[in-house]
């Protein structure tokens, strides 16, 4: 399970034509705020993170896009204005095969991140998925 910012249909869009990426990627869906087992649901809230995400479930959210770091199996974006445990919150763009998504959580982002010469305005809603 995971609190996550997911975004509406318009700005995925966006984002997929920034990026250049197939229409069809099962990525650029979300920022995630905080991962967990679901069996620590209860211990969650406990979390400033979870808190957070559990008091403004279903509310919008507005992201900034201002940077991202492309490796040969991941692409990921960096955002702004949203409250995540992971030290570098971003947006999954590309896995290649063989790889995973929770990778991007592991990309160097203070040594390889591009920063983009017009951020991109994106919109969400915290959502609990499971």
């Amino acid at each position: 399970m995971y609190y996550a910012v997911v975004l509406t249909e318009e700005s995925r869009k966006k984002l997929i034509k920034y990026f250049n990426l197939d229409s069809d990627t099962k990525y650029a869906h979300h920022c995630t705020m905080l991962y967990f087992p679901e069996v620590l649901k209860e211990l969650v809230k406990n979390n400033s993170v979870g808190k957070f995400a559990e008091e403004h479930l279903g509310c919008k959210i507005n992201l900034t896009v201002d940077e991202y770091v492309e490796t040969p199996s991941i692409i990921a974006c960096g955002v702004s204005g949203v409250l995540s445990i992971n030290e570098n919150p971003h947006i999954t763009l590309y896995v290649a095969e063989g790889h995973k998504p929770v990778e991007s959580n592991f990309l160097d982002w203070d040594n390889s991140s591009i920063p983009l010469q017009n951020p991109l305005e994106l919109e969400g809603y915290i959502t609990l998925c499971k």
